[in-house]
């Protein structure tokens, strides 16, 4: 129901719904970031934030999940300074709390989960550590999205790092990029690159 209202754009009614289920003890941190999810899709973007901040009234606590997804939001309309904010903030959390999913052996973690740290490091001048989280994804077998390898380039380049790029993780990462582009085009020819 939650989200067939954030769809909807039934902003009052949502949270509402969100209140008296909370008090039932049925909304969880992974409802919420599903809200939030939803919002930033819809382009509500202050809107996901506001789900965001409103976890703790609901008595849930935002986890590595809830804050790729509001940061991932707040990058797709271009609010960078929000995004930063909370990944300057908050980025620290982020990390260790992806750090307790692999000790916790809660799944491996994906693409999706390092992209927005990733991004929130080089937005927040980390650049060194943007390059080791993408060397760290490179590792475990994924393949990063073309996006993040040039946005950490950039960075790198920027902030007088370039030297730091190791040319074997380069090439492996630019490999993998043109495989994955070339399967998609395969799997579905209309689309355009």
């Amino acid at each position: 129901m939650a989200l067939v209202l954030a769809k909807g754009n039934s902003l009052r009614p949502l949270w509402g719904f969100l209140k008296e289920m909370s008090k039932r003890g049925i909304v969880n941190t992974s409802l919420v970031t599903c809200v939030i999810k939803v919002l930033g899709e819809e382009g509500l973007v202050n809107e996901a934030l506001a789900a965001f901040y409103r976890m703790k009234q609901f008595h849930c606590k935002p986890d590595v999940l809830a804050y790729n997804t509001i940061i991932y939001a707040l990058c797709r309309v271009g609010n960078f300074k929000k995004a930063k904010l909370i990944a300057v903030n908050e980025i620290d959390k982020a990390v260790e709390m992806l750090r307790k999913m692999e000790e916790l052996k809660h799944g491996t973690p994906t693409t999706s989960s390092y992209t927005p740290i990733i991004h929130a490091m080089c937005e927040g001048g980390r650049v060194v550590e943007a390059w080791d989280f993408l060397v760290e994804l490179v590792k475990q077998g994924s393949v990063t999205r073309e996006f993040t390898y040039e946005k950490v380039r950039n960075a790198l380049r920027s902030s007088g790092e370039i030297n730091l790029l190791n040319m074997n993780y380069c090439k492996l990462i630019e490999e993998r990029i043109k495989r994955r582009i070339t399967h998609v085009m395969k799997v579905k020819p209309n689309l355009k690159r």
